[in-house]
């Protein structure tokens, strides 16, 4: 046989088709790009590897953290906790005086846990505020993302950033306030006595002494129950620093005194009215500490203040720039 005949191709048997037939009683909805879970998958691992499974898991973390309805339970939680604090902390406030004085992660594991069952409600609140303040970055970071990519940038974009930024600011607010706690230095508070001996302050700060100076009190007809009761009581701290210099300065409840980096708050005085029992008998109760987050919440104070004002801007030029409708 010629070998040109041998090369020929065998045509194909009839009973013996070459390809697949479909099968017409199962017909199949799927398109070329539709794959099944395990199409998918195996597809995935032998494209990317692991390293995508990471970035879809980091994505899908993240659109999760940001969802509006994730907001409205811990908003919900947080109501919860704070409706149960409430009869709580009535009867056990004496639980949370050292909160001040010791600094937060001494007070969580000493008197928090201590009085654990009349302090759980707090641990809730900071979990549901640290998660608040998560999904809270999130969707404005997300927000502001979308508003800064070129193709979304119209008239005045950038005023539109203002809710966002006093998102953001309210975020520094808590954060320093966490830090006021956590991070502040806390020294053993003092109990003075005006005209009485001074106090040597720790870490060579000096002296401290209290007199008393034109205490004010209340003379008015309108709340006769707190006739004579003092406004002010007159209370004004002396600080003589280690080199003899003199520091004198005014201290009331709302009015601490700064020295050498400390704070020195007035936690309670006696007596409270001017013909207490007391008599000529005074005492002044301080707290004394140093707040090294105090610059953080203050600068989230003036954040906010710009996102307020850019909002107002963003407002204004909206309406002055507002198409007329037809």
């Amino acid at each position: 046989m010629p070998k040109s005949l041998t090369a020929l191709p065998k045509e194909p048997s009839p009973k013996e088709p070459s390809f697949k037939e479909p099968n017409l009683k199962e017909p199949s909805l799927k398109g070329p790009n539709d794959l099944s879970l395990a199409d998918n998958a195996t597809e995935l691992n032998n494209k990317n590897g692991p390293k995508n499974h990471l970035v879809r898991l980091i994505k899908a973390l993240w659109l999760f953290a940001g969802r509006l309805d994730l907001a409205i339970y811990i908003c919900f939680f947080l109501a919860l906790d704070t409706a149960i604090a409430y009869p709580l902390i009535q009867k056990s406030l004496f639980a949370f005086i050292p909160l001040g004085e010791v600094g937060l992660w001494t007070w969580l594991f000493t008197y928090g846990r201590a009085y654990f069952s009349q302090t759980f409600w707090f641990y809730g609140l900071a979990l549901g505020l640290i998660l608040l303040g998560i999904n809270t970055f999130v969707c404005s970071t997300t927000r502001v993302l979308a508003l800064i990519k070129p193709q979304n940038r119209q008239r005045g974009w950038f005023l539109k950033l203002g809710p966002h930024v006093t998102h953001y600011a309210v975020l520094v607010m808590v954060l320093g306030y966490l830090g006021s706690y956590a991070l502040a230095e806390a020294l053993p508070g003092r109990a003075l006595i005006p005209g009485g001996p001074a106090y040597k302050l720790p870490k060579n700060l000096g002296r401290l002494t209290a007199t008393i100076e034109n205490p004010k009190v209340y003379q008015g007809q309108r709340l006769l129950f707190f006739q004579n009761w003092y406004l002010d009581p007159g209370i004004v701290l002396r600080f003589e620093k280690p080199g003899g210099q003199t520091y004198a300065a005014p201290i009331a409840y709302n009015r601490p005194v700064h020295y050498q980096g400390y704070n020195f708050y007035l936690t309670d005085f006696y007596p409270k009215s001017a013909d207490g029992a007391m008599g000529s008998y005074r005492m002044a109760q301080l707290t004394i500490r140093r707040d090294r987050a105090a610059a953080v919440y203050v600068a989230g104070i003036i954040v906010f203040a710009v996102g307020l004002a850019m909002y107002v801007a963003d407002l204004i030029q909206s309406r002055l720039f507002a198409r007329p409708k037809p």
